[in-house]
């Protein structure tokens, strides 16, 4: 990627006392790294922002100065040229969840490797959260963002799409501006009744998310799907919608369990809930699998640690990151790239001894 920065701006953070020879509080500027080493502040421009136009010798003599002068570019006066600040958000739910450890790993990897970096954000799932931290984003200029939506807010999705690129991640925004990645939860949620029902298991309950709204219920359409097509024409299963946490789940498989005694199978919303739902055996003095099977979704790290190791819906997290970074990236291209079409990227049944 090609850059035009401000050669003539002051680029730099400051350097300390008698470290590069300027007074203490003199900030090393793109100049001053072109007179150490020779060279016009062009070359040095060219070769912080990887261009061609220079020899193996001078990069090599460039970087050593920047090093020995700590220099370092300023970013927010490059955007003022370039109307770029190389920076990215990814604005998550909940930092708390494992979930989103190694879903932003996988996005940090992609945007370095592109030379980008970003900024990684929460909002609670709350409507005002992710507006005020979405302004903040925009007030720093960053280049495009990545967004798991909190609730209702698709409208002000659309008004910082205006100036920003979006990748919303599993939610659809019918906007120009704003794509969608989605991990494929209908194909999991139909995975993980086949098995249940390949392991014996006649009734089911599944503990889900009462943040979800009703036009993301993508697991409880492939839940109640699946069972339709193994069970035509008998009830439909329970469903308890809880809180995403462990004692959501617990209580969720508690309320399962008095409304139904004879349940056997529980699918879970993601792994934490399915932990809680295990909890809640054991509290009954239920085993598992022997008594209560279960099944969680997205195999956190935890899942495979937990007693007894958790039957899980794997979605690929770094890839996740990774495709949502290219799409954002893609965006960015404008014109030239156009929109990049939504994509659903598969999810896979891991196989543990809860079930």
């Amino acid at each position: 990627m090609t850059n035009n920065p401000a050669d003539s701006t002051s680029e730099s953070l400051p350097d300390s006392p008698g470290a590069t020879g300027q007074p203490a509080d003199r900030r090393s500027t793109l100049h001053d790294v072109a007179a150490r080493v020779g060279v016009s502040p062009r070359t040095v421009s060219r070769v912080v922002n990887n261009e061609e136009g220079f020899s193996e010798a001078t990069r090599e003599r460039v970087l050593e100065a920047i090093e020995e002068l700590e220099y370092r570019p300023n970013l927010v006066a490059r955007g003022l040229v370039t109307q770029q600040t190389r920076t990215l958000g990814l604005v998550v739910t909940d930092l708390s969840d494992p979930f989103f450890a190694e879903l932003a790993n996988g996005a940090q990897r992609a945007a370095i490797t592109n030379r980008y970096n970003v900024f990684l954000c929460a909002t609670d799932n709350e409507a005002d959260q992710q507006a005020n931290v979405l302004d903040s984003l925009r007030s720093h200029g960053i280049d495009g963002t990545i967004v798991f939506p909190a609730t209702d807010t698709d409208d002000g999705l659309r008004r910082v799409a205006a100036d920003v690129p979006i990748v919303c991640v599993d939610h659809e925004v019918d906007h120009p501006r704003i794509t969608t990645v989605s991990s494929d939860l209908v194909a999991g949620a139909r995975m993980a009744v086949e098995h249940l029902v390949d392991r014996g298991h006649t009734k089911l309950g599944m503990v889900a998310s009462k943040f979800s709204p009703s036009d993301r219920r993508r697991r409880e359409v492939g839940f109640l799907a699946a069972h339709r097509k193994l069970f035509p024409g008998t009830p439909e299963p329970m469903i308890v919608r809880t809180e995403p946490t462990l004692e959501g789940g617990r209580s969720a498989t508690a309320e399962l369990l008095d409304r139904d005694p004879s349940i056997t199978g529980i699918f879970a919303y993601n792994d934490i809930t399915a932990i809680g739902a295990i909890l809640a055996a054991t509290d009954r003095g239920l085993t598992v699998p022997g008594d209560l099977a279960v099944v969680g979704f997205d195999d956190v790290p935890l899942a495979a640690v937990f007693g007894p190791p958790l039957t899980t819906i794997r979605i690929d997290r770094e890839r996740l990151g990774q495709v949502a970074i290219e799409m954002v990236l893609a965006m960015m291209g404008g014109s030239r790239t156009g929109r990049p079409s939504p994509q659903i990227l598969p999810v896979e049944l891991v196989v543990r001894a809860s079930t």
